[in-house]
């Protein structure tokens, strides 16, 4: 499965969480790809989590899969 999101070097944006939302109500879980110049992935995680509700299903490097919660 490919992510379907990919953050990079401008971190998480307003779009970005937008994004996310959309695909999470849309599928339910979404895989989001985190760039090494992105930031400080589990600041990042955290961020997308608490802002979504939602909560990390799997998380394998810089790779997470996020689901509803």
């Amino acid at each position: 499965m490919m992510p379907t999101i990919n953050i990079g070097k401008s971190g998480v944006t307003e779009n970005t969480i937008n994004e996310i939302a959309k695909q999470l109500d849309r599928h339910g879980t979404v895989r989001v790809k985190l760039l090494t110049a992105a930031g400080e992935r589990k600041a990042l995680m955290e961020r997308i989590t608490s802002e979504l509700n939602a909560k990390v299903v799997s998380s394998i490097g810089f790779v997470m899969v996020l689901e509803k919660a």
